[in-house]
């Protein structure tokens, strides 16, 4: 019991204090774990497509159309872009590429590939290439080198309907997988009566000042219930927890909503992904 009350004692004469200091280390927690992240050097490839089909099942629907491409005779035509880079600090090197799991962009059973090519380079010393396979089920990638966002945008036209048909797949030594990345119109709006009315900036700046808004109007309210706090030491102890939970919340919920918005999803130069084919 006197260990309690000494607790007690202590707690009520650096009151203020503590709260000072869970303000002040909280966000260098968060700040010293993201610079740690950020300066390991690691291998991640990542890769991301996206298509635009052009001819849909029309052959099909109209009995008299014939539609051929270089003297074939198709019914789908699809135009899709991926695009590969290395968002890691550490260089992937060719022979990082594992000779029984090549970087392949295959398509499904029934689809074939009709041509393929690069249509971006970030680094002209990378050296990329791609090679369609003789049955034209897959193309498979080549490079020397690639530093942190090094990589490269390829084309392929195909018999397939949807970025569904396509496949990328392969094994970087030293990395766990590759990670794909959604294109930013595929990923789904906040609120679609919201999206509506406001622009994609717009949205992303009232659900940032949500996130972030919500703790602050909390700790607002809550101050008168700081002056009466000096009367019962419990009720202190209730309103410390409170404003590290919310401090918490806040920097865990901020930092990770800034770091979604202002990341880059594709490196910088590669544009050209995002662009209609």
């Amino acid at each position: 019991m006197s260990i309690f009350l000494e607790f007690v004692q202590w707690l009520e004469a650096n009151y203020w204090s503590i709260i000072v200091s869970a303000i002040i280390s909280i966000p260098s927690l968060v700040v010293a774990i993201i610079l740690y992240i950020k300066s390991k050097k690691v291998k991640l490839p990542h890769y991301s497509i996206r298509s635009t089909n052009i001819v849909r099942d029309l052959v099909s629907r109209l009995q008299h159309l014939q539609m051929l491409y270089s003297g074939q005779e198709i019914e789908n035509l699809t135009a899709t872009k991926i695009a590969f880079w290395n968002k890691g600090r550490d260089t992937i090197n060719s022979q990082d590429i594992a000779s029984a799991d090549p970087l392949i962009i295959s398509i499904k059973d029934g689809y074939k590939i009709l041509d393929a090519k690069i249509i971006y380079t970030k680094n002209t010393a990378n050296q990329f290439s791609v090679i369609p396979s003789d049955d034209r089920s897959y193309v498979k990638m080549h490079f020397d080198y690639l530093d942190k966002d090094d990589g490269a945008i390829i084309q392929i036209l195909h018999t397939g309907k949807s970025s569904k048909d396509i496949e990328f797949c392969g094994k970087i030594k030293g990395s766990d997988k590759l990670t794909r990345v959604m294109p930013v119109e595929s990923l789904p709006r906040y609120s679609e009566s919201v999206g509506s009315y406001l622009s994609k900036s717009k949205r992303n700046l009232a659900f940032l000042a949500i996130i972030l808004g919500t703790p602050l109007v909390m700790i607002f309210v809550s101050i008168p219930f700081f002056i009466i706090a000096a009367v019962s030491i419990l009720f202190k102890i209730a309103v410390l927890i409170v404003v590290i939970i919310l401090l918490i919340f806040w920097l865990m919920a901020g930092f990770m909503l800034l770091f979604n918005l202002l990341k880059r999803r594709i490196p910088k130069g590669f544009e050209v992904f995002e662009e209609d084919f």
